[in-house]
């Protein structure tokens, strides 16, 4: 178990305060990473992150924190591969439309080869995304979002292309990859 990452007794806008972090150079498939059967909660910016690496990432409890002054997220992967299953993720969200930022259960950034499969999000907060799969300079591929149950993330099911801050899933570009089998509410 993981609580308390923050700065202070509150989340603030700082973007620091990781439940858990691994990170490598270069993602590096050679050397994979689980986190499984973690509990992590009360941190202020990601509950679980990834950075250039390849992680199985399952049957987690992630809970954080709505609030106006960070978007928060229960999981990130940043240029990641390998696996996002069977996490419960819940209380995540952000309330500020100041800075267009969002929220997000699961958020992928540039990823490649990546899974995010049968995992619960309940999602809370007006800029709140299920599960966002992010492609920044051309470099996100192979990145699935399947089987998924989310609730609470906004009015609409499934974002492609431009931006929209209240999706149950928002996925944007990149190669390969598949969304579907989604349950949104």
């Amino acid at each position: 178990t993981v609580e308390n990452v923050q700065d202070g007794s509150a989340p603030n806008g700082n973007q620091r305060g990781w439940g858990i972090y691994v990170a490598n150079a270069v993602d590096d498939a050679a050397n994979t990473v689980t986190i499984e059967n973690s509990t992590v909660g009360t941190f202020q910016k990601n509950g679980i992150t990834v950075v250039n690496g390849a992680a199985v990432v399952t049957h987690n409890t992630v809970y954080g924190t709505t609030t106006a002054d960070i978007a928060q997220n229960g999981i990130e992967m940043w240029g990641a591969s390998g696996t996002v299953d069977h996490n419960t993720i819940s209380g995540v969200g952000y309330t500020n439309a100041q800075n267009g930022a969002t929220a997000s259960g699961v958020l992928s950034l540039n990823s490649s080869h990546l899974s995010i499969d049968s995992n619960v999000i309940t999602a809370t907060g007006a800029y709140t995304t299920g599960v966002s799969a992010v492609n920044y300079a051309g470099m996100q591929s192979d990145v699935s979002v399947t089987n998924n149950t989310i609730t609470g993330a906004g009015p609409t099911g499934v974002g492609l292309g431009a931006p929209n801050y209240s999706t149950g899933v928002y996925y944007q570009d990149g190669t390969g990859g598949a969304v579907n089998g989604n349950t949104i509410s």
